[in-house]
């Protein structure tokens, strides 16, 4: 009977100090309250802190198991009962790493990785790859992306353990929870970076019935497109020409087609883009402006797949599907323009009835290829190759006396790039994941000008003045980019390499004559 007033007693008085002063309640502090229940002593080595704040339930005293297991129920610390002593170990820890990928193959981009049990989680990097550490036990492990469905894993650690996730999309909604995006940035250090899907170019609307990314990116606070349709990035009061666009690593600088009424972005290849407005990682070097890291799609390793769709004033394929079925994939895109075709027809009539012959033409087109190889499950390479090019044209022919033309002109301009990059990704150990790119850049503009007089029709003259201009540029880049994403543990991710870049610039090649 006295024994059970004390408890009574105790248990108030814990209820007390636990509401008025659960703030200043520390482990150590609630340790010394069982020991006034049960006659037990603590025996734990120095180097395990029981000074920090209890932040838990109250334990329950019906047994010392069940206050036991309430106390050091989310801590680090494992318990043993021997007779009179209570022994105190430090949990182990280990890391459960691996890549996530859809259905198809595709590695997942910013997937959640949430530890049901202890509520730590992190996401996949621009790669698929994650790495979770947690203490030694079993765990309840909750992998999900928007779009591409959810997956719960259970999971028992006793060591470093690798494991391969394939989310299988789910469109069934029973139920509708809003929850956190752990991908925010009010959960993270990260500030200014938006990240985009390729669903997100779906909705929308679209200029001449084309999904665009500049335009898209346009429509986030703290950019301005500059002039109507055209696509500009102007951010944060920056110009346009102080942006950092990337393709899978390597640099594009002709981002615009049609004079910008397009990007040079085809959207039917893209799996993601981080777009920083500020705070620009490191790993990017030094910029003004923005940052715009474009990820294309690796290609589907089990069947085939591909798309069509023809726009207003421009038209896209894609083809994607296994070479070696779950080891080696392809992805071709291909954009063009149809203007041409329409303008042909109408200055072929025109011509007809005059004696100064006009032929204008204008055409763009991007192409993108990619080619991805598992090599293990540790080890995948991808080669990737873009082509984007701008092409306008015009002849000017007049007849005055015969059939051939007495002045001809002759106007060509272009303007494009072509990138490429390999990349092989390799996990060294479940907390150290590298990638190491090997780029290359060239970016052309030429202009070509032939001016053709002849003479010979006026009397007393023969042959004839021809003046010819050229000025072509060129930008050549070559290098290689290190990566190395290191996570030692739940609340800490390390990212450290090396960068180099070689630029050959050739500003202005300039050629005149005349004759």
């Amino acid at each position: 009977m006295k024994r059970i007033i004390s408890l009574l007693i105790l248990a108030f008085l814990m209820d007390a100090s636990f509401l008025y002063a659960q703030h200043r309640v520390t482990l150590e502090d609630m340790m010394e309250q069982v020991k006034q229940v049960y006659p037990v002593s603590f025996v734990y080595d120095a180097s395990i802190r029981l000074d920090i704040p209890y932040t838990g339930k109250r334990p329950d005293m019906v047994s010392l198991e069940s206050a036991l297991e309430t106390l050091f129920h989310h801590t680090n610390i494992k318990w043993e009962i021997d007779g009179s002593h209570v022994i105190l170990k430090k949990l182990l820890t280990y890391t459960l790493s691996g890549y996530v990928y859809q259905d198809n193959g595709e590695t997942v981009v910013n997937a959640t990785v949430w530890d049901m049990t202890s509520n730590v989680g992190t996401l996949t990097n621009e790669h698929g790859f994650y790495s979770l550490t947690l203490s030694e036990g079993r765990h309840k492990i909750r992998f999900s992306h928007i779009g591409s469905g959810e997956h719960l894993e259970d999971v028992t650690l006793g060591g470093n353990k690798s494991k391969n996730i394939t989310l299988k999309s789910d469109y069934q909604l029973n139920e509708v929870v809003v929850t956190a995006d752990l991908n925010s940035p009010l959960h993270t250090t990260q500030t200014g970076k938006v990240s985009l899907t390729a669903k997100d170019f779906v909705n929308g609307n679209n200029f001449m019935s084309s999904p665009d990314v500049v335009k898209k990116l346009q429509g986030l606070s703290g950019v301005a497109g500059g002039t109507e349709l055209i696509s500009g990035l102007y951010v944060h009061g920056g110009n346009n020409d102080e942006n950092l666009f990337l393709l899978d690593g390597t640099s594009l600088y002709q981002v615009n087609h049609a004079g910008g009424l397009f990007s040079a972005f085809n959207t039917d290849i893209i799996k993601n883009i981080d777009f920083y407005k500020s705070g620009f990682p490191a790993r990017y070097g030094g910029r003004l402006s923005s940052v715009v890291d474009v990820r294309t799609n690796d290609g589907n390793m089990k069947e085939y797949h591909g798309s069509f769709t023809l726009g207003l004033l421009e038209g896209r394929i894609q083809f994607e599907g296994p070479i070696v079925k779950d080891r080696t994939s392809f992805n071709v895109a291909m954009r063009r323009t149809w203007m041409d075709l329409l303008t042909a027809p109408a200055i072929a009539i025109m011509n007809t009835s005059r004696r100064n012959k006009q032929n204008v033409r204008y055409a763009f087109h991007d192409i993108n290829a990619k080619v991805t190889h598992v090599f293990s499950e540790k080890s995948r390479a991808d080669i990737s190759l873009y082509s984007g090019n701008d092409l306008f044209k015009f002849r000017h022919k007049e007849y005055l006396f015969d059939p051939e033309p007495t002045n001809i002109d002759k106007f060509n301009l272009q303007w494009g790039n072509f990138t490429a990059s390999a990349n092989w990704k390799y996990i060294f150990s479940h907390n150290m994941f590298v990638n190491i790119t090997g780029v290359y850049t060239h970016n052309r503009s030429r202009f070509d000008y032939l001016s053709e007089e002849r003479l010979g029709y006026i009397e007393g003259t023969k042959g004839g003045i021809v003046k010819e201009q050229n000025n072509h540029s060129t930008i050549n880049d070559f290098g290689y980019r290190m990566e190395f994403d290191y996570r030692p543990n739940s609340w800490n991710h390390i990212r450290f390499g090396s960068n180099y870049i070689r630029h050959l610039f050739v500003p202005q090649n300039y050629y005149a004559s005349s004759g």
